[in-house]
């Protein structure tokens, strides 16, 4: 009950539940979500809450996979001998203006410098760029090692790995996922666990929350058709009945209900 000390606007309210207030965004982010309701503000509404929980639920197990992916980078490199002046393709000295940045912030923390906080500092993108071009050296003697639950070859994993940047930058920017699969996304993110520790999959699965919140989103998802070469996909539609289109490596993509052929 409101008394008399409460001095703020009173929330407006749809349903029986406090609406959100477009003022508390901005015109044009609200406007997405009210697009996809089709001008219904509470719909939005609702829509905007459920972006929040699945973007939520999608960080955390981007976190493990984070954690477990430099961490294993990071026992691979030192098992196989590399050392900070190891070449070609020696992270350590390719990413040494992003390393001295980290220690820098560490300086103005008053913090030690070690290898841990160092480590824990890089951002996504300085291990996502180990299994780029520029370490095809470094793939080929020891990173492979790191994915050893994979038969996958450097360039599939990067695809991979850029794909979840880019989601992970949308989360971590509060961008909309309202076009997204975020089931899809999730078990993209899953098999990449699976590929460095098939155990540690198999505990994500166990926790990840975002495939019980893809079913509660408030909006039927648009209805999308993906347009795809038939050459090789008619035969596999149309003579073997797989209604199944098989994307390019880690391949973000929006909830598909229809195939289309050219």
């Amino acid at each position: 009950m409101l008394t008399e000390a409460y001095l703020g606007p009173i929330p407006s309210i749809a349903c029986g539940l406090v609406r959100i207030d477009p003022a508390w965004l901005s015109p044009e982010r609200f406007a997405q979500y009210e697009r996809a309701a089709d001008g219904d503000p509470d719909l939005a509404s609702q829509l905007y809450e459920w972006n929040a929980r699945a973007a939520s639920a999608l960080f955390e197990i981007i976190h493990h996979f984070e954690v477990l992916l430099r961490n294993t980078v990071v026992r691979q490199l030192a098992a196989d001998g590399q050392s900070p002046a190891t070449v070609p393709g020696s992270p350590w000295v390719q990413g040494a203006k992003q390393i001295q940045e980290v220690e820098s912030r560490l300086k103005r923390r008053s913090k030690a410098i070690t290898a841990g906080r160092v480590y824990s500092g890089l951002s996504f993108g300085f291990w996502q760029t180990m299994f780029g071009t520029d370490y095809e050296e470094l793939w080929r003697h020891f990173l492979q090692n790191v994915f050893r639950h994979s038969r996958a070859d450097r360039t599939v994993i990067a695809a991979y790995l850029e794909s979840l940047n880019q989601v992970r930058n949308l989360v971590a920017h509060h961008g909309s996922l309202i076009e997204l699969d975020v089931a899809v996304e999730a078990q993209k993110i899953v098999r990449l666990v699976g590929w460095i520790d098939p155990n540690a999959a198999e505990w994500i699965k166990g926790i990840e929350r975002v495939s019980e919140i893809s079913r509660q989103r408030p909006i039927v998802p648009p209805r999308n058709v993906v347009v795809v070469p038939a050459a090789d996909a008619w035969n596999l539609y149309n003579n073997l009945h797989q209604y199944a289109y098989v994307f390019q490596a880690g391949r973000s993509i929006k909830v598909v209900d229809h195939l289309a052929f050219y």
